[in-house]
């Protein structure tokens, strides 16, 4: 990549966020193997500290007694902003870039329904915290059955479906599907979040990814649902 523009970019994909994956990977793999003597927890509060966050021990300790045999994992709340507007670095700024009309939910001008977070009214009127905790337990049913999270998990959770594409639409669906008829509960953090850059999108027509998006719903009904049926079954209230 070549040209001062393109390198004063600046990639959320940062070492923070790579330290915050491995975190809770870590975290995610004391569940079953739990036990009594928590040196792990040192280590990942310091982890965290790093990052600017400080982890609530007894949370974590009384959820981890909690999360054997259960699927889990943990979507963050998206927004975006506007084009001229900087990333809010924390949650104390997105609130007032909320308030002021600088950021909105992601994608609630094109599809609200896609990214809408359960309590996502009562998360961003929640005052911000020096501690990262669950703030709420969803499911992906009822209201939420179409809902595209985007989570921390570890690699034993079902896959992202690499025959599909952001380009055609509704790629996370079939992932989405799995995760509701395995039962996965979603632990909503707190005081994460992930921020969309650049613009704030409209709904608009696009010849192109109406096509791919053709293609996209032929290929999961025809191909991608009898798979997933195949392989983790059905659950009543679950949709692709």
């Amino acid at each position: 990549m070549s040209g001062g523009k393109h390198m004063r970019l600046r990639y959320y994909t940062s070492m923070e966020e790579v330290t915050m994956v491995r975190v809770w990977r870590e975290f995610l793999d004391l569940i079953p193997s739990y036990s009594e003597n928590l040196p792990i927890f040192r280590d990942i509060s310091h982890s965290m500290q790093q990052c600017g966050i400080r982890l609530n021990k007894q949370e974590v300790r009384r959820r981890i007694n909690s999360y054997r045999n259960k699927y889990l994992v943990f979507p963050l709340a998206i927004f975006e902003v506007e084009e001229s507007s900087p990333v809010p670095h924390d949650k104390t700024e997105l609130q007032e870039f909320l308030r002021t009309g600088k950021a909105i939910p992601f994608h609630k001008r094109v599809c609200a329904s896609c990214h809408g977070v359960p309590k996502s009214k009562e998360w961003m009127s929640a005052n911000e915290t020096d501690e990262l905790s669950v703030f709420h337990i969803g499911k992906r049913t009822g209201y939420y059955v179409h809902w595209e999270p985007i989570y921390i998990g570890t690699h034993a959770d079902p896959h992202y479906d690499e025959r599909l594409s952001w380009e055609g639409k509704s790629d996370k669906m079939p992932q989405g599907y799995a995760l509701c008829v395995l039962d996965y509960e979603f632990h909503i953090l707190d005081n994460a979040f992930l921020v969309h850059k650049p613009g704030i999108k409209v709904l608009k027509k696009d010849n192109r990814r109406a096509m791919l998006s053709g293609k996209t719903n032929q290929l999961i009904r025809k191909i991608i649902y009898p798979e997933l049926k195949i392989m983790y079954g059905m659950r009543r209230g679950c949709a692709i």
